[in-house]
This record gives structure tokens, C-alpha cells and sequence, in this order.
């Protein structure tokens, strides 16, 4: 709030917590300024100095600050706020000579928007010579927005010259240089005027202005005026110039006339118009028809304003943030409603772009919600069915909305309901794996809306490719058992190849054994028999012992052969 940013007192914090009233605005800028008719003065003079607000594109509804100047070249005749946008103040305008200090604290029940906003007129009277700064201290402007917000960025204070009687000029420096010889009257002048580029327009903004001409090489004099009345005719050269500066206007129509003089005499005259609204709309009251509370969710404002000046260009309704709706009627049904609270904003614009803006809390009541009878336990992968039914309110639509796990829309459907309220909700939309919630919402011939009824989850799963002691086998689960056997089989075949070759290995390497241990039983008894007869002489007992020898080498050669052929097999 301004208070609690400025460091005022308890009681101006409440205060202006109490009236900074909540109203959506844009997150601009707002700046004190002063404007001034001019400011060289003489001793003895008065002037007015307008304290404005330029807030253009927001609303705001409070203000406070010092204004501070010297006491030795001015002092306050009066303070005026009968013009003022605000219309209570829990501080009213004070001033102090010997200080030099002007303090206030004001606000509204209303945010305004505009350029000039005026907050009060000071009338002051130049008592010395010198110089004088008026500026603004300490200072908060609270922004429409309900938490008070400070959007004061920047304040413009002026400069005063306070000089003897006698040396004020008030005619721009003249331009010396010969005329042309006309045949005829000067040309009107066409004039600019860079503050108000358009003198068909409506300006908000008041302020010291310059305008511009461009001078004919016939012309010799020019005169100026500024006035009222369209038709107003100057009546006193000025010199010869191709601008001038002119001070702040009030408010209204004014026209300045600006008129050249040739060798032939004077020529037509430019009364260029300048239209002048620095005071926005005046506050105005929403109503609502049926109620600001009502289950109708579109139910009907009405709102007027008025404007003295420019006049109502148009109002803009905005709900909550939705786009605004820009009309010229004082009437107006909005858009269908969600049900809870809504903030209904409503700004008058004039056509000089001053804006008196107002809010309203609006509640939409929901009707009755609608009930779940059923929904499907579950749902398969890609294959959609899934179902709900239902009772509702009689003659309604049912919009039903089904989500996934993450809250994303997977599908929507909707059903009708009949005399009896019954409703049934199918979805054939192809649906991947995931747990889902079905939301139903209820919606009358009005358009309003029930709360929404939310299903228990819905889990969608693969179907099964058959069913073993109770137990589902999906097509995932089906073949990743596939590919375990597989697996399992090449690994138990690669287990047992290897098993078979170590086993064959360690035969062959018993029957090399057995065969060379064979073998050698044979040599030996072969070199024994060949040792009895070396003397090629036989006895009778050598005879014998040579026929057991080779009855035993016989007798190994056949179980030799008997064991090699069946090892041979076993390796096979």
C-alpha cells in the first residue's frame, strides 16, 4: 500500500488499505507533474499550478506527497480541489508559507486512467526575485489493483523566475528580413501544433504548447489569439515569426487563430482547433440482472457513465482475464460463466482517452453435479469401449473428459439426458497403457455448468492371449516367455556340447591309456618269448612257457580289440 511504502502513519496505512479496492490494470507507470501557464513572472504576479497524475494505460485510485518550494519567491494563496478525481481525502490539501510545504493524501471508490488527471490547482503569488523550484516529495501513487501497489516511477517538478515588472517578453523574438512585393492577400497559414497534431481529436493531456507555421517570403506581419470562440479575429501585429509558444489550456474547445499581413493588407485566418478533456468519465454503479450471485451464467450488467466535455466514446467489460468487449451499449450479457467467483472490471473511456473504471464480484453458482452409476474396471490397449452411465439433471448434456495419469486430455465425449436424467458415456478412441479418471460435467439450456464428478481410476492393460490357473498371459508376457526358453535352451545346449566334449576327451584319453598299457603287455610278453628262443633250441618247458605267452597275447590282442571298438563307440 502507499503508506506502508512511504512510511506514513498507522492510521493513513489502514485508511488507504481500505480504499485501494481491488481492479486488474496493466503494470505501467504513473508520474507527478505540474503544468503551469508560464513561468517568468514579475513581482506581484499569481499564477496557478495544476498538480497532475499521467497514468495513461492504468488505473489508479489514490495519491499522496509534499510539494516543496521556496518560501522566499512564493507563497499559497489557496488550494483548489473542486476539479479533483479523487472525492475523499484523509488528508486535505495543506500548505505551510514558512516551510514551503503542501501535504496531501487523497483517493477514490473509482481507478481512473488519463494523461492529466487533476488531483488540485495551487494558486500562487510571487513575493520576491529569484528563482523557485516547485517538486514533489515523497510521494505514491496507488494503483487499482487491490494490493495498493506503488507505480510511481518518476515526478516532473518545474522551475519559476521571478523578475522586475518591465522585463518580461511576451512575444517571440521577431525575424528581420525584407518582404516580397504581393499581387494579392497572404495565403491562410497553415499551422502545426505538435501536442495536438490533430485538431479534429480530443486530448487529455494539458500543457504549455508551441505551434509552428511556415512564413511566405510576401508576408511581413503576423497575428495570433487564442480563444473560444471559432470565429475570433486578431487585431494586433506581433512582428514578424514562424512559431510560438502558448501556455497550458483548460479544459473545453479552443481554437487558436492565427492570421499573415502582406503589402496588400491581411489574409484569411487559420483558427485551428484545439479540444481539451483532462477530466475522465464520471463514477458509475454496475448492477446485475438476475444478481451478482446466480446460477444464470450470463447474466446481464448494466452501467452508465457520463462525460461533460468529449463525451462517451465507449466501455470496455472484461471478465477475470479474458479478452475485453469493447461496446456503446450500457447494457451487456457476457460470455457463459464457469461456476465460483469472477471479477467483473467495467471502464468508461471518453473520447479524449480518460478512463473512470469500476469492478463487481460476481459468483456463479453451479447446479446440481451429475453421478457415476458405473464405468468400466478396465479397458484393453488400442481397442476403445470404454463406458460410463450415469444420472443428471433432466435435459442436460453431459460433457465427459478423460484424462491420463499426467492430467492430459486423452478423449472427450458427450451424452444427453432425457426426461429421466440417465445418461451413458462411450469413448472408442484407441487408448495406450495407463491409469485414467473420467471427469463429468453437467451443462443446462442456459449453458450453466455443474462442478465436475470424478470416476475412481480406470486402468487400461493389455488383453490377455489366454488365462493359466487364473493367471493372465498377455501378448508382452507371452512372448518374452518365448524368449526366455529360447535362451535357456541355447544356453543349457551350450552347457551340455561342452560337458559332451570334455566327457569325450577324457575317454580318448583313457583308451590312449589302456591301449598303449595293452600294448605293452603284449611286447613284453612277446620279447620274453623271443628270449626263450634265442638259442633257436626249445625245450620242453621253454615250449610250454612260449604257448602261455602267445595264448595271452592272444588273449589281450581280442580284449584290446573288444575295448578300442566300444570306446571308439562311446566317443562316436
Amino acid at each position: 500500500m502507499i503508506n506502508m511504502l512511504f512510511n506514513f502513519s498507522l492510521r493513513k496505512i489502514i485508511t488507504v488499505a481500505l480504499i485501494a479496492f481491488a481492479l486488474p490494470c496493466a503494470t505501467n507507470a504513473a508520474t507527478f507533474s505540474f503544468s503551469l501557464d508560464k513561468q517568468i513572472f514579475a513581482t506581484g504576479d499569481e499564477f496557478i499550478a495544476t498538480v497532475a497524475i499521467d497514468s495513461e494505460s492504468m488505473g489508479v485510485n489514490a495519491a499522496q506527497g509534499t510539494i516543496s518550494f521556496s518560501s522566499d519567491v512564493l507563497s499559497v494563496i489557496k488550494i483548489d480541489r473542486a476539479e479533483s478525481v479523487f472525492n475523499f481525502w484523509i488528508q486535505e490539501p495543506t500548505f505551510s508559507n514558512d516551510t514551503g510545504k503542501i501535504t496531501f493524501l487523497g483517493g477514490s471508490t473509482s481507478g481512473f486512467t488519463g494523461s492529466s488527471l487533476k488531483v488540485f490547482k495551487v494558486t500562487f503569488k510571487i513575493k520576491g526575485i529569484g528563482k523557485s523550484d516547485i517538486t514533489l516529495t515523497d510521494g505514491a501513487i496507488t494503483a487499482s489493483d487491490g494490493s495498493g501497489t506503488n507505480v510511481l516511477t518518476a515526478t516532473k517538478g518545474v522551475n519559476i523566475t521571478s523578475i522586475s515588472k518591465g522585463e518580461i517578453v511576451t512575444i517571440p523574438p521577431p525575424i528581420t528580413r525584407p518582404a516580397t512585393i504581393a499581387q494579392k492577400l497572404p495565403v491562410t497559414p497553415a499551422v502545426s501544433v505538435a501536442l495536438y497534431p490533430d485538431p479534429t481529436h480530443w486530448y487529455n493531456r494539458s500543457a504549455p504548447f508551441a505551434a509552428n507555421w511556415t512564413l511566405p517570403s510576401d508576408v511581413s506581419d503576423v497575428a495570433t489569439l487564442i480563444t473560444k470562440d471559432p470565429r475570433s479575429i486578431p487585431t494586433k501585429s506581433e512582428g514578424l515569426f514562424d512559431n510560438k509558444a502558448f501556455p497550458a489550456l483548460a479544459d473545453g474547445i479552443w481554437y487558436l487563430h492565427v492570421q499573415f499581413k502582406n503589402n496588400i493588407g491581411w489574409g484569411p485566418i487559420h483558427h485551428y482547433r484545439i479540444a481539451l478533456d483532462t477530466m475522465p468519465p464520471l463514477s458509475f454503479k454496475i448492477t446485475a440482472d438476475p444478481s451478482f450471485s446466480t446460477d444464470n451464467p450470463t447474466p446481464i450488467f448494466s452501467y452508465e457513465s457520463a462525460d461533460q466535455l468529449s463525451g462517451i466514446a465507449s466501455y470496455t467489460i472484461r471478465v477475470d482475464n479474458q479478452s475485453g468487449i469493447i461496446t456503446t451499449s450500457t447494457t451487456l450479457s457476457i460470455l457463459s460463466q464457469t461456476p465460483g467467483k469472477h471479477r467483473v472490471r467495467i471502464s468508461a473511456e471518453d473520447l479524449a482517452g480518460n478512463i473512470t473504471e469500476n469492478i463487481a464480484e460476481l459468483e456463479i453458482i453451479p447446479i446440481v453435479s451429475p453421478l457415476i452409476t458405473s464405468v468400466s474396471k478396465t479397458a484393453y490397449v488400442n481397442e476403445g469401449e470404454l463406458s460410463a452411465t450415469g444420472t443428471s439433471l433432466p435435459d442436460a448434456t453431459i460433457e465427459a473428459t478423460l484424462r491420463d495419469g499426467n492430467k492430459a486430455i486423452a478423449a472427450t465425449a458427450f451424452a444427453d439426458t432425457g426426461a429421466d436424467g440417465n445418461w451413458t458415456i462411450v469413448i472408442d478412441k484407441p487408448l495406450k497403457k495407463d491409469t485414467y479418471a473420467l471427469s463429468v460435467v453437467a451443462k443446462d439450456k442456459r449453458g450453466a455448468l455443474s462442478l465436475p464428478t470424478i470416476s475412481t481410476p480406470i486402468p487400461v492393460r493389455e488383453r490377455p492371449l489366454l488365462t493359466l490357473g487364473g493367471i493372465e498371459i498377455t501378448q508382452s508376457i507371452f512372448f518374452l516367455l518365448i524368449t526366455l526358453v529360447l535362451i535357456l535352451g541355447f544356453v543349457g545346449g551350450w552347457f551340455y556340447e561342452r560337458e559332451a566334449k570334455l566327457q569325450r576327451r577324457r575317454k580318448v584319453i583313457v583308451a590312449q591309456r589302456d591301449v598303449v598299457n595293452a600294448f605293452a603287455m603284449i611286447q613284453k610278453d612277446v620279447e620274453k618269448a623271443l628270449t626263450n628262443y634265442a638259442d633257436h633250441k626249445i625245450t620242453e618247458e621253454e615250449a610250454d612257457e612260449i604257448a602261455f605267452l602267445l595264448t595271452r597275447v592272444s588273449g589281450t590282442i581280442a580284449k584290446t580289440q573288444k575295448y578300442v571298438s566300444e570306446n571308439i563307440s562311446e566317443i562316436e
